[in-house]
């Protein structure tokens, strides 16, 4: 879930007050939440939610699709493709979020571009209520959060 405009002068909305409850799934990529400094997303709260990180596809990974979005970003490549670790969960510029009863591992098919359980930027008001998970490479601690 983003919050980006889609074109240098576009205006985002607002997005607040979100719940995902029982999720369950294998991705390639981070269950994520990110969204605009000026417009950050409210509220969130993640219960009872699984991920689990692996590859089975031949697309590039260590990147965050953000297309249409993120044009007025200069950390994107042309294409709208963001230069990006992959953690299991990804929240950026969001005020108000909970992880509840919540769970990140990894595949057997792991990338070196693979990360932390959970990584945070700029997110106020977190909460961690019984979240579980590893990162993804030894050595390394499960959560990032700045």
């Amino acid at each position: 879930m983003t919050v980006w405009p889609r074109t240098p002068t576009g205006k985002t909305g607002t997005l607040s007050d979100i719940r995902f409850k029982n999720v369950r799934g294998v991705a390639e990529n981070s269950f994520r939440i990110d969204a605009h400094p000026d417009q950050p997303v409210r509220n969130v709260l993640l219960e009872d939610c699984s991920v689990k990180i692996d590859r089975w596809t031949q697309y590039p990974g260590g990147k965050f699709d953000n297309r249409p979005t993120r044009v007025d970003d200069p950390m994107n490549e042309p294409s709208g493709l963001e230069k990006h670790d992959t953690p299991a969960y990804f929240l950026r510029n969001v005020q108000g979020a909970v992880l509840r009863n919540c769970a990140a591992s990894w595949g057997l098919h792991q990338a070196p571009y693979f990360s932390y359980a959970l990584e945070a930027q700029h997110v106020s008001g977190l909460k961690l209520e019984n979240f579980k998970g590893k990162s993804a490479r030894p050595g390394m601690p499960a959560t990032s959060i700045h």
